[in-house]
């Protein structure tokens, strides 16, 4: 336990930098401000390193290269109805997709593109 206490000061910055702040000197407890999760009692240690590790193999990845947004709409049969605000409409089933809930559609066609190239 004392190792990982040890790695995760050692490693505050990073995990700062992607919003995580925790206290693992009294209170046991950590939260990301900018998901919203939070965690605390014996779990927070184990929780945390998990959490490091997972955000030190995604800075060693490489990038990924996506399509435009207007290519990777048209590639799964989508249209940008409006920029601003963003829509986005389903060309089969006029489903209308706006603002957050388009953003939303953009990564989980980014997940699904990935998806493909691997």
């Amino acid at each position: 336990m004392n190792d990982n206490i040890q790695t995760l000061k050692e490693n505050e910055q990073l995990l700062n930098k992607h919003g995580w702040f925790f206290d693992i000197e009294d209170k046991f407890s950590a939260e990301n401000f900018e998901t919203g999760c939070s965690i605390n009692g014996e779990l927070t240690v184990p929780f945390l390193i998990d959490k490091l590790e997972e955000i030190m193999e995604e800075e060693e990845a490489e990038p990924i290269q996506y399509p435009s947004t207007e290519t990777l709409l048209e590639t799964y049969g989508y249209t940008a109805y409006c920029l601003s605000p963003f829509e986005v409409i389903n060309n089969k089933t006029d489903a209308l997709f706006t603002g957050e809930c388009a953003n939303w559609l953009i990564s989980i066609l980014q997940e699904k593109w990935r998806k493909t190239k691997n």
